[in-house]
């Protein structure tokens, strides 16, 4: 099988104690249980959230009775991608092309897309979205209700976007609640910064976690 890749783009937030993370979220830990001059070898702790970095909402986020992150099908987070350019804030419905296809994968980014930068997580637990970071380093971009309808009625499998939440700070969980009801796959947190707009390959694997409700994941667009 003939299969040309000409470039792997690797879209996932590196997971650190000083990365950015969500209003109210607690830094990820990481510790060394065990190191080479006592054992020979190195065994790390990690203590973090299921929604750090780059990850995959699950329906249980939302609805109690929802698939957990182990029960959604990894079908759902990978196939043929549409990434998109919008201005940050709301995505407006007249940005979204109207010849998308039904299965296809959509990812919005800013043209001040998600960076690595420390976050000085301390005022994070202060509220607010991302208090600490300059605006020009994170501008991200979000779904209202009526977009997502629409998104939905092309019949889209995924949804990604660059920033924290593919809502607004302020919203009341509808977007979520909507598009989880319909099983379109949620991921946020998405580093988008390097990668042109148009099509692409679209691989994202969340950690295989029981009952969780979300996770972590390792994504890529594949050229």
């Amino acid at each position: 099988m003939d299969f040309t890749i000409e470039q792997i783009y690797d879209i996932s937030m590196q997971i650190s104690s000083d990365m950015f993370i969500y209003p109210g979220d607690l830094p990820p830990e990481i510790s060394i249980q065990q190191d080479y001059d006592m054992s020979g070898f190195r065994v790390s702790e990690l203590v973090l959230g299921s929604h750090t970095g780059t990850h995959v909402d699950a329906q249980k986020h939302f609805f109690k009775e929802g698939l957990s992150i182990d029960e959604t099908p990894l079908s759902s987070f990978m196939g043929p991608c549409r990434l998109i350019e919008v201005s940050p804030g709301k995505i407006n419905k007249e940005t979204i092309p109207s010849d998308i296809g039904s299965g296809e994968i959509i990812l919005f980014k800013t043209n001040k897309s998600l960076q690595e930068k420390s976050s000085k997580n301390d005022n994070y637990k202060k509220g607010g979205l991302y208090p600490s970071v300059d605006t020009h380093l994170i501008q991200s971009c979000f779904l209202e209700i009526d977009t997502a309808r629409l998104l939905l009625s092309y019949g889209v499998k995924a949804i990604g976007v660059d920033g924290l939440s593919i809502e607004s700070p302020i919203g009341d969980g509808s977007v979520h609640r909507l598009l989880l009801s319909k099983s379109i796959a949620i991921i946020e947190g998405l580093k988008l910064c390097e990668v042109p707009p148009g099509q692409y390959l679209f691989i994202c694997l969340p950690l295989k976690i029981k009952d969780c409700d979300g996770a972590p994941a390792r994504a890529v667009l594949i050229k």
